[in-house]
């Protein structure tokens, strides 16, 4: 959310991009008789907001929200409007603040439509790349596995009873020689890269022989003839699935 300050005080804006005429009638001095209801009543903000009001358009001119943290909320024409009518002073200050944040924010239309040609252009080469990428890996599908296996680190997470990914990996899976494919995927950043994965049942039984090798298991740490001599690694007792 944005706000402006006015007089000390800082005029809010809500999520919907709205901005508080109480905020503005508080920095004008709170007069009770021009508070923003008797501001809506006047002939001149009803064709304001009937000009606003654009038919089909969803947008909200001006809502009002109940509840301590609520208030009459409108668009910015809205808030300049309500404060030529609360003063002249109020109408310069807030015309200041919205002058003084567009020149915190130069951004120009030719700024705007210069950034949204480089963005599509990027779009655009980064589809030539991908294209470019899949004509190289032929009719291999991105992000698709094979059938019956899994990647690293779901294999290890559901299937790893509690071993680390070193040791699933590089103790486990190769002394088992359970089977490897590869697949690529695709990352809008940095295009296509090749990822293992690793055949499911292969891989559960090989976890569930190598936890038939343990000895002097303890509750947090065990040892096999499978593992270098001494090595101790940390295990979570099996688990029924």
């Amino acid at each position: 959310m944005n706000e402006v300050n006015i007089a000390g005080i800082k005029i809010s804006q809500n999520e919907n991009g709205l901005w508080s005429l109480n905020d503005l009638h508080r920095a004008s001095g709170g007069n009770p008789n021009q508070r923003p209801r008797d501001f809506l009543d006047t002939e001149r903000a009803k064709r304001l907001i009937e000009a606003l009001s654009q038919p089909g358009d969803s947008r909200h001119i001006i809502i009002g929200i109940s509840g301590p943290h609520g208030g009459t909320f409108g668009v910015k024409h809205v808030l300049v409007a309500y404060s030529i009518y609360l003063s002249v002073e109020m109408e310069v200050a807030v015309q200041g603040a919205f002058l003084e944040k567009v020149e915190q924010n130069p951004m120009s239309t030719m700024d705007m439509v210069i950034a949204s040609a480089m963005e599509v252009k990027a779009h655009d080469e980064r589809l030539s790349k991908l294209e470019g990428l899949t004509k190289q890996l032929g009719n291999q599908e991105l992000n698709v596995l094979p059938p019956g296996y899994v990647g690293r680190n779901r294999l290890v997470s559901t299937h790893g009873r509690g071993f680390s990914d070193n040791v699933v990996m590089g103790v486990i899976l190769p002394h088992y020689q359970v089977s490897v494919k590869s697949y690529h995927i695709f990352y809008e950043e940095g295009g296509i890269i090749e990822a293992k994965c690793y055949h499911v049942s292969q891989s559960k039984q090989a976890i569930e022989r190598f936890i038939t090798t343990l000895w002097q298991v303890t509750i947090k740490f065990c040892e096999s003839d499978i593992l270098p001599e001494g090595t101790r690694v940390a295990y979570s007792l099996p688990v029924e699935e």
